[in-house]
């Protein structure tokens, strides 16, 4: 149960940095900045995903149950929601010629 929990929260994680930077790269291209914007923009927005995913992960490698550290995910999947949110509403104005 615990390897299935870890793959979760793993799971989890990977969809937070895909949006994350995807929506990060897509801003930086179009204010026509390169690189630099989004390691700027990215990295506020990063740590809260590394922190949470590692404290969860801790959290199930040491045993604890997996119902006492759902809030790592809740929380994590809601900052997911919130920046696929923010993808979704600039996505027009973003790819805008």
């Amino acid at each position: 149960m615990q390897g299935l929990a870890f793959l979760l929260g793993l799971e989890s994680t990977a969809i937070a940095f895909a949006a994350l930077l995807s929506v990060l790269s897509a801003i930086s291209s179009r204010a026509g900045a390169g690189f630099g914007l989004t390691a700027v923009l990215g990295l506020p927005l990063i740590i809260p995903i590394v922190l949470i995913s590692t404290r969860y992960g801790t959290d199930i490698l040491n045993g604890i149950l997996w119902i006492d550290t759902a809030h790592h995910l809740l929380f994590l999947g809601a900052l997911t929601g919130g920046i696929g949110t923010l993808g979704f509403i600039l996505f027009p104005y973003l790819w805008r010629d």
